[in-house]
């Protein structure tokens, strides 16, 4: 179902109810967070997925950020976190 949403998300699909009216609930956050540092662990296992995690950030010209600083990171994001960034992605001025 979360992924349903996303989809929706990236597709354009603002129609949604409360995508930009509602916090996501704890639940949801707390599903996703385990989903991004399950799938960040399974990608850093290797070579290849540690220099693809470490990417962007080096085409960027930053330091690289290790897997456990970025976890820490998604772990501390709220539910207003995403409220607050879902408005400025997907608010009525954009």
């Amino acid at each position: 179902a979360a992924l349903k949403g996303i989809n929706k998300v990236l597709q354009g699909d603002l129609e949604t109810p409360g995508l930009l009216t509602h916090l996501v609930s704890d639940r949801e956050l707390t599903r996703a967070k385990k989903a991004f540092i399950l799938n960040t662990r399974a990608t850093i296992q290797s070579i290849d997925g540690l220099a693809k995690f470490n990417q962007p950030m080096l085409l960027a010209q930053q330091l690289p950020l290790l897997p456990n600083d970025l976890i820490k990171q998604i772990e501390a994001v709220t539910s207003q976190d995403v409220y607050r960034i879902a408005h400025r992605v997907f608010g009525p001025a954009n």
